[in-house]
């Protein structure tokens, strides 16, 4: 969507925004529909799209389809992979990242998370807060998104239509949970929308007369951008690789932090490995150098497929990325049974990669504000205790103490499809 950028405008930076949520609840339409209110979609392929999402018995698919790509996802009806849009709003550039709502693709939701500043949570005003409305809220929280959007969707489809208690009942249960997780009312904005008929997204609604606040695109044009961190080292995550003939091993993500230029040397980890920088592109433009926030394909010369895939992290020969098995965290327990307990062996997820991981020690439990020591060396943590703990990891993973590079210390603990607790890097101890 670059092509439909303003060429004279000069972006400081890129803000990726995702849409989180329950998986019914409408988040690829509301992307969609955002883009055509734009102009950012073609009338024609909208059609195109309904026309072929009846054939499939999926009606009022179009413009989730505008997000949902891959033919797998159409068939289904559901978001699978991760997915990006770029627009403008207010002199900004906006990246939409669609991630999946179902939580067999939870993994996927936290990739789509974790390289996101701002989200937009997705709430269906016929069904309100679901399990995966609280735990994406989560996740959003603790890949340290702060600035939030609430979409209370499906307006249409109260009793009556477009009723205004049953919004304001949404909203209310809503800021309570939000506030329970830790988010900041002042950074919340939540207004109602019914996205496949574009109420609310663009323009102000006939059918929402009693709402007096922002449209969605006035809210995304309200956020605030990230802080640029241009003294910490060039760090990108890597989301994704494929082999491109004639030009070599492509790796795609996101930019965390620094910068770097075509013709440079990165060093990949885990693994210690050198390539070139041979070309860079960014959405489906060829670039001399990316920074922080930017989105980009990386065609590295130099490099096998086997030393590079989901997970490493590129860095610079002077300041390469940081390698892991055993390190000190701090986590907040989000469920008590059993509890954080030496032995507990939880599933890790860091920026773009996972790994198994093993609780060897409990350092102590501490006040979740001031970070006082209440208890050293307690027998466990239980659910909204805080503690420090030492995690030895299955495998080498790239991942930095809070204090050198807090964009790539962040992690959570996942089991049997629940997300246990959240927590960052405090020390790499191996």
């Amino acid at each position: 969507m670059s092509e439909n950028l303003n060429p004279q405008k000069s972006y400081i930076h890129t803000l990726h925004l995702a849409l989180i949520g329950h998986v019914d609840h409408g988040k690829s339409t509301l992307a969609g529909r955002t883009l055509y209110e734009l102009g950012l979609v073609n009338e024609n392929v909208i059609r195109e799209y309904k026309e072929q999402s009846i054939l499939l018995g999926k009606p009022t698919s179009e413009y989730a389809w505008v997000m949902d790509i891959v033919k797998e996802e159409r068939l289904r009806g559901l978001t699978i992979e991760p997915s990006y849009q770029l627009l403008e709003a207010d002199s900004k550039r906006i990246v939409l990242v669609d991630g999946p709502g179902h939580p067999t693709y939870t993994k996927n939701a936290i990739l789509a998370i974790g390289a996101s500043d701002s989200a937009v949570l997705v709430v269906a005003a016929d069904d309100g807060i679901m399990d995966q409305t609280k735990e994406h809220a989560v996740l959003a929280f603790a890949f340290g998104i702060r600035d939030l959007i609430v979409v209370i969707n499906k307006m249409d489809r109260t009793d009556p239509p477009f009723d205004h208690q049953r919004y304001e009942d949404i909203k209310l249960n809503i800021l309570i949970l939000l506030n329970e997780i830790g988010f900041d009312e002042n950074r919340i904005v939540i207004l109602p929308a019914a996205a496949y008929f574009g109420d609310n997204l663009t323009r102000q609604s006939e059918n929402l007369k009693w709402y007096s606040g922002p449209t969605f695109y006035e809210a995304i044009a309200q956020l605030r951008f990230p802080e640029n961190l241009p003294r910490l080292p060039f760090r990108m995550a890597v989301d994704n690789t494929f082999p491109k003939r004639g030009i070599g091993q492509i790796a795609t993500g996101r930019v965390a932090s620094g910068s770097i230029s075509r013709g440079d040397i990165c060093i990949i980890m885990p693994g210690n490995h050198r390539a070139k920088i041979k070309s860079i592109e960014s959405f489906k433009k060829t670039v001399d150098s990316i920074s922080a926030g930017d989105d980009v394909g990386i065609a590295l010369s130099g490099v096998s497929p086997e030393v590079i895939s989901r997970g490493s992290v590129l860095g610079t020969p002077d300041n390469p990325p940081i390698v892991a098995k055993t390190i000190l965290a701090r986590i907040t327990i989000l469920e008590d049974k059993p509890g954080i307990h030496v032995g507990r062996s939880p599933l890790f997820f860091a920026h773009s990669t996972r790994t198994l991981a093993k609780i060897v020690g409990l350092v102590s439990r501490v006040s979740s504000s001031t970070n006082k020591v209440l208890e050293r060396k307690p027998i466990k943590l239980a659910v909204n205790e805080t503690g420090y703990v030492e995690i030895e990891l299955q495998s080498f993973v790239s991942i930095e103490p809070s204090k050198e590079n807090p964009l790539l210390s962040r992690f959570i603990l996942r089991e049997q499809d629940r997300t246990v607790a959240i927590g960052s890097c405090v020390e790499v101890l191996e």
